[in-house]
């Protein structure tokens, strides 16, 4: 069909092929004062057409023309106009000629009504998920930050962890050195005692006698 699809969930709007057949590229049933030429193939009313029921959409051409296809109550609709103005409608693949329209005329506006909602919905959706896009990708960079920062500090505990390490190690050595050093004190005292001794029985003795 080509022009600008707008996406209604109400409507479940789905992409439209560009060569699929459709009502109003065959059929524009609609008087000449509306603007639209009849192709002639299918000017008696009650003519069928060939269209895909479940296939729904509400599209732009860019120019003021608007086509619409939906499920409403039950029923297919299938509807054109031309600068807000109705000039093709069709229901359950039925054409509807223009001397009918008024009848229909409820169920179109609040169609319309229904679409037009869902595009302020849409809108507002459409910016939420951006907010969302936008907040997503602060958290991400912000995660990508703490994981940074875990990460370091993960490296810095690790180093922490191998510096206690060798400072237990070292402890171990110099507890193991300060023991030495204790036994060796003690050996030391005991040597220092009996050179005590040792010296006061060299005062003690007597003096000796040249000769004898």
């Amino acid at each position: 069909m080509g022009g600008r699809e707008i996406y209604c969930p109400s409507f479940k709007l789905l992409n439209q092929q560009k060569n699929e057949n459709q009502l109003f590229k065959e059929c524009p049933v609609a008087d000449s004062s509306n603007g639209v030429n009849n192709c002639g193939k299918c000017a008696e009313t009650g003519k069928k057409t060939a269209f895909n029921a479940y296939n729904n959409y509400d599209t732009f051409d860019g120019k003021g023309r608007e086509r619409i296809q939906t499920n409403w109550k039950g029923k297919t609709y299938q509807m054109e106009l031309a600068n807000n103005k109705l000039v093709a409608l069709a229901v359950d693949a039925e054409i509807i000629p223009s001397t009918q329209w008024n009848e229909y005329s409820t169920v179109i506006a609040a169609i319309r009504e229904q679409i037009r909602k869902d595009r302020i919905q849409a809108k507002k959706d459409q910016a939420q998920a951006k907010r969302d896009q936008e907040q997503a990708e602060r958290d991400q960079r912000q995660a990508k930050v703490e994981q940074e920062d875990a990460s370091r500090d993960q490296q810095q505990a690790k180093r922490d962890q191998e510096q206690a390490s060798r400072d237990q190690e070292q402890a171990k050595r110099d507890q193991e050195q300060a023991s030495r050093d204790r036994v060796q004190a003690k050996h030391d005292q005991e040597q220092a005692h009996l050179d005590q001794i040792q010296a006061k029985k060299i005062r003690n003795a007597p003096p000796k006698i040249n000769g004898c």
